[in-house]
């Protein structure tokens, strides 16, 4: 799979949410990446951005809707 065939599910400023969305995803055998770029030092600047393939992203937006979160 391309770069360009990957494309942004969401943005969290928490790890632990994060964790939460991408252990569904994978239960649901869908791809994804986690990109942390959370400052190493003091975790609290920076954000993680989760990504899925494009073919992907309607049944991961639908699962992060049935969790409670707003597209």
């Amino acid at each position: 799979m391309s770069h360009s065939d990957w494309v942004l599910l969401c943005v969290c400023q928490d790890t632990i949410q994060a964790s939460l969305i991408i252990v569904q995803l994978e239960e649901l055998s869908i791809p994804v990446v986690m990109l942390n770029q959370k400052d190493s030092s003091y975790g609290l600047f920076g954000e993680i951005r989760i990504m899925v393939p494009k073919k992907e992203l309607f049944a991961a937006q639908g699962l992060l809707m049935s969790m409670g979160f707003s597209i």
